[in-house]
């Protein structure tokens, strides 16, 4: 496998060529950074974006995936700096190519963007470039305070996925993409993530079309609660202030942090949020995700449409779904 060097804005990579399942060539660059390490002070914010590094970066690898429990080997793996994303390209020339970005899911709590599960053989042949993300999960991405004053609202890990896109935004040309033809895509709850960026300010203009696969911003299961009733309870204490809480949690090793995290039970029913994930965000900043309900935001510039359960019996729906319907059918004549 020939080694590949490309340029972008924070330095030079080396990527290596390959060959997919047919035999057919393509390009691979695997383990970019694309924000600072989450780690110390920067445990449960958002992101910040990387810093230039010196020499060049080798990415003929995978970087660390953000630790979680493994799907298959069943076992807390990872680590807290992991952010990182993969590029598969066909070509590293002109024309330039559209960019499909793939979210994985896993309920905001496993998986990871590894060609273990998501290579780049059936899609890259077709001529696109496919970008693949981590982006953080469980308590570390999805932690939510109300305190203003500690910086942590909520939606770590969807900020990490804007950030992805940012840097696929500004670099991508570099690798044969077209920066004016990105399609997020993702399944389960990066089908939801999909959803959620379509609606939040902070992605803007760094993406272009979509397909939502199996998730949505109105499905409970991707849906998080404020985190610290619920992580108190787990430490079995009977109440603790946002700012106790975090003292608490910043002194934690990450393997302790899961298995507390593991403690608290996830719901049996999908009319009910789970412990970690999106959330509207409890106080506005610069960088909040989104301050109110997407089905809100989707009311307040849609009209009209027929309601999609409609062959369901109305009040079998969970609430949220329900809502959709009383909207959408009290516009229809």
């Amino acid at each position: 496998m020939d080694q590949i060097l490309v340029s972008v804005k924070q330095g030079h990579l080396r990527g290596k060529e390959c060959k997919d399942y047919y035999g057919r060539k393509y390009y691979s660059f695997q383990g970019i950074p694309y924000a600072r390490p989450p780690v110390n002070e920067l445990r449960f914010k958002a992101p910040l974006p990387l810093d230039k590094w010196e020499g060049v970066l080798d990415a003929t690898k995978e970087g660390n995936r953000c630790y979680a429990r493994h799907n298959f080997f069943q076992k807390l793996m990872g680590s807290e700096d992991c952010l990182f994303l993969n590029i598969y390209t066909p070509s590293l020339h002109s024309p330039l190519l559209p960019v499909m970005f793939w979210i994985h899911g896993g309920g905001y709590v496993s998986d990871s963007g590894s060609s273990e599960l998501y290579a780049p053989d059936f899609l890259v042949p077709e001529d696109v470039v496919l970008v693949t993300i981590n982006y953080r999960l469980g308590m570390l991405g999805f932690l939510s305070l109300k305190d203003p004053s500690l910086g942590i609202p909520g939606n770590a890990g969807l900020k990490d996925q804007v950030l992805a896109l940012k840097w696929v935004k500004s670099n991508i040309e570099q690798f044969g993409g077209d920066p004016n033809n990105i399609t997020i895509f993702g399944q389960s709850v990066g089908g939801g993530s999909v959803h959620y960026l379509m609606l939040s300010p902070l992605s803007k203009g760094i993406f272009h079309k979509a397909i939502i696969q199996s998730g949505s911003a109105l499905s409970n299961r991707g849906r998080g609660q404020y985190s610290t009733p619920l992580i108190s309870k787990a430490l079995k204490l009977n109440s603790m202030t946002d700012v106790e809480l975090l003292h608490v949690l910043k002194e934690l090793a990450v393997e302790e942090l899961f298995e507390l995290q593991e403690k608290i039970p996830e719901p049996y029913l999908v009319s009910v949020h789970r412990p970690f994930g999106f959330v509207v965000e409890p106080y506005l900043t610069e960088g909040t995700f989104l301050a109110e309900e997407p089905i809100d935001i989707i009311k307040s510039v849609t009209n009209g449409q027929h309601v999609l359960e409609a062959r369901i019996q109305h009040r079998s729906i969970p609430s949220r779904y329900r809502k959709v319907s009383d909207l959408f059918l009290s516009s229809v004549d």
